[in-house]
């Protein structure tokens, strides 16, 4: 987004992990950055956040939603402190965003992007029961989002990508012959990257180029997945 000529605005709970991406960020572009400690599973948080951003550009134009600390693990170990804390992250988190947002997006015309994933489309998702079902429920709210939002002039659409992220790294190391057969599957034959490979997606969301596009999932996953 920083390199399309967007100012910038990190939400995140932990300040030194909002500074390391502001410094890669600004690496890439001149554009003005702001870092704000927020915890997106709560609301008042979010609507501080959203204040924050309001007072300094008076606009907000786009908003990515791609917070998420799931809980993985075999069903019968998951307990329900877990199921209410992925949800709350995953989804809840989503919810508030869009509910705090909404204003400053119908003044823009703006537009959302949704983080979601492919494990809920998979044959199997053992381990991942919590984590698929929450970004199925991203993906069923980007819809509804879509319709109801649309009167105010703001698109709403989801990306599921295949890129690392610290937790995927780890559990790659961790899994190093199931990580494999995700590589060998990608019919373009190599694990995306995060900027180069998706953000081209979420900055093609966020154009003008694509104001007929709404309530949509877009595929950035090397054409390993599909939607079925």
């Amino acid at each position: 987004m920083a390199e399309a000529g967007a100012a910038v605005a990190l939400l995140g709970r932990t300040r030194a992990s909002l500074d390391l991406v502001a410094v890669e960020v600004r690496a890439r572009s001149e554009v003005d950055v702001v870092t704000i400690v927020a915890d997106v599973t709560v609301r008042a948080e979010v609507d501080a956040a959203i204040g924050v951003i309001e007072r300094r550009w008076g606009r907000l134009d786009t908003v990515v939603n791609a917070a998420y600390d799931s809980r993985v693990g075999s069903l019968d170990e998951l307990t329900a402190a877990d199921a209410e804390w992925d949800w709350r992250s995953g989804l809840l988190s989503v919810v508030h965003v869009t509910q705090a947002a909404w204003s400053l997006l119908a003044a823009a015309k703006g537009s959302i992007v949704n983080v979601s994933a492919a494990t809920g489309l998979k044959p199997n998702s053992t381990t991942f029961s919590l984590y698929a079902s929450t970004k199925e429920a991203v993906r069923s709210l980007t819809r509804t989002a879509a319709c109801e939002l649309a009167a105010d002039g703001i698109r709403v659409n989801a990306i599921i990508p295949l890129a690392p992220s610290p937790s995927f790294t780890a559990w790659a190391q961790a899994n190093p012959d199931e990580y494999d057969a995700i590589v060998e599957s990608i019919p373009l034959g190599y694990l995306g990257d995060p900027v180069d490979d998706v953000g081209p997606v979420a900055v093609f969301l966020a154009s003008a180029e694509a104001h007929y596009l709404t309530g949509t999932t877009l595929m950035a996953d090397g054409g390993r997945g599909y939607l079925r």
